[in-house]
């Protein structure tokens, strides 16, 4: 790793406690974003990605390797935050392909974990893309995958 890479991690990891997701008045969303990336190899970074999404109560997954794949799941502002801080590392490419966000009825309990797809936990996948598009098939978000993948309506 080189020194500025360096000197970012200790910054991140100095001020990621004191950073805190912005507040908004509008009724509670819950988003789910995929982000594609060209790769994820870096150790530190992955350990960041799983870091980050527990610091804000994320969940989703992510998949190392060629391509990297990330799903993440939660408020709004926190998903937000995340890709936030994501960027700032430092990547051959990063896209966020695909985006799913809704807004809590306000007759129903404004708790987000409630309308969650996935658990409230993020995890490195192991098992490749295919995992991926199971573990989205069987949330109900399959058209999220595909559009991660490009392919929009069986095309």
């Amino acid at each position: 790793m080189d020194y500025l890479a360096e000197l970012q991690l200790k910054f991140d990891r100095n001020t990621s406690n004191e950073i805190s997701p912005p507040k908004y008045d509008h009724p509670p969303r819950i988003a789910r974003f995929l982000i594609y990336f060209h790769h994820i190899m870096s150790t530190s970074k992955r350990q960041h990605l799983v870091e980050w999404a527990r610091d804000l109560k994320l969940g989703g997954y992510s998949k190392p390797g060629y391509p990297g794949i990330v799903i993440v799941e939660g408020r709004q502002d926190c998903v937000l935050e995340y890709v936030r801080r994501v960027q700032r590392l430092r990547w051959k490419q990063m896209v966020v392909r695909g985006e799913d966000i809704e807004e809590i009825e306000s007759s129903s309990c404004p708790c987000v974990d409630l309308n969650r797809k996935f658990p409230v936990e993020f995890r490195e996948c192991d098992g490749g893309m295919s995992e991926i598009a199971g573990l989205c098939k069987n949330a109900g978000l399959h058209e999220l995958f595909m559009m991660s993948m490009k392919k929009y309506n069986g095309h």
